[in-house]
């Protein structure tokens, strides 16, 4: 039987193992599920009930070992990806029981579809995409690789989403609107126009958060 390896003991990482049992392996069923994390302390700070095998970067695949990246931030499961690839790992794709994923939709390798996520018709998941709790993708949107939506985000039809793109929780992005490479954008937040990319925007309508500060002013 194989053993899944989640990469990451944070928050989202502890959230996904609470459920990951649910999820079918290669074979059928897991044998185990446990941890790798750089952070030693990862899960003896919050007392939780799992194994971690040691840091990323003495990981040393066995056999039948299925491996998911459990970090929201798109740039750190970037990294955590390119330290991986060279060890041949196989990487997993968890969709939790309770998603729905329309038959003319694509979802990439490595994926992580949480409780109540739901993408419709003809949308396209890259590569390493998390979608958090009841996150929805739209008939004909793209999400493209590494991006993370969190929980309640909606990626409405036709909307594009470039690599790296990390929408926070309840934000929106609007029919055809694109979201360009690594942008964030925040909590609440609706995009009703193309985001630059690297931009944070915040607010209804979302607004472009200028990363300089003058004056102790933070410009909009």
């Amino acid at each position: 039987m194989n053993r899944l390896v989640l990469a990451g003991a944070g928050g989202f990482g502890r959230e996904v193992f609470s459920w990951a049992n649910t999820t079918n392996s290669p074979d059928g069923s897991w044998r185990e599920v446990v941890f790798i994390d750089d952070n030693p302390d990862a899960l003896a700070v919050t007392r939780f009930p799992a194994v971690c095998l040691g840091p990323i970067t003495a990981y040393q695949p066995a056999r039948g070992d299925c491996v998911a990246i459990t970090v929201g931030s798109p740039g750190a499961k970037m990294r955590i990806r390119e330290a991986l690839v060279p060890l041949g790992v196989r990487f997993q794709t968890l969709v939790h029981p309770s998603a729905i994923v329309g038959a003319t939709s694509e979802i990439g390798v490595g994926c992580i579809l949480c409780p109540g996520c739901v993408v419709t018709a003809n949308a396209r998941i890259g590569r390493h995409v998390t979608l958090n709790v009841y996150a929805t993708v739209g008939h004909d949107a793209l999400v493209s690789d590494f991006s993370t939506l969190g929980g309640h985000a909606d990626v409405t039809g036709g909307a594009i989403l470039e690599d790296g793109v990390f929408l926070g929780s309840h934000a929106v992005v609007a029919p055809r609107v694109r979201v360009r490479a690594f942008a964030m954008v925040g909590a609440g937040t609706v995009a009703f126009r193309d985001v630059a990319g690297g931009a944070t925007v915040l607010g209804v309508p979302g607004l472009r958060i200028d990363a300089s500060l003058e004056s102790g002013r933070r410009r909009t």
